[in-house]
């Protein structure tokens, strides 16, 4: 390498500016979103923790089948939600997309929250040695709870 080489290099990085990093915000070093206008504050307010939403931003899908839906995981309270909505696109073909599966699920762990699952124990006083090997049927007990507000059950 030619000798004027280390020559440039040291008067590039004389003229460069230095650039210091420091951990106090200065003036110089404020984004354009913190720069406050005349008479404003600098900064902004974190938003509060908020709560779980309690109104809906979608109209539900289910809204017009969801007597049926009901009807049939009370008949059959073992059914899951994905089989009920597998159900319903073959009675409905072309409603409800594959993305609503999970709003679905949603709607069906409500139902069961608010809803008695009871197990059928009416043979045991009648048959008390006899070993069943296949799984005794659910009964579906529904509560029906005081509308609220804009016709939605709590």
């Amino acid at each position: 390498m030619p000798a004027s080489v280390p020559e440039n290099l040291e008067t590039v990085h004389r003229e460069a500016p230095t650039v210091r990093f420091t951990l106090e915000a200065s003036a110089e070093s404020e984004t354009s979103a913190q720069r406050a206008p005349e008479g404003g504050r600098k900064y902004r307010r974190t938003k509060g923790v908020k709560g779980p939403r309690l109104y809906r931003t979608r109209p539900d899908p289910f809204a017009a089948v969801w007597a049926e839906v009901e009807a049939e995981l009370t008949a059959h309270p073992e059914r899951t939600a994905k089989a009920t909505f597998e159900h319903l696109q073959e009675r409905y073909p072309g409603v409800f997309p594959a993305t609503q599966v999970r709003t679905l699920q949603r709607r069906v762990q409500e139902w069961r929250m608010r809803t008695i699952l009871a197990f059928d124990d009416e043979w045991l006083g009648e048959e008390m040695l006899v070993k069943r090997s296949f799984p005794l049927p659910l009964r579906a007990i529904v509560e029906r709870r005081a509308e609220g507000r804009n016709g939605n059950q709590r």
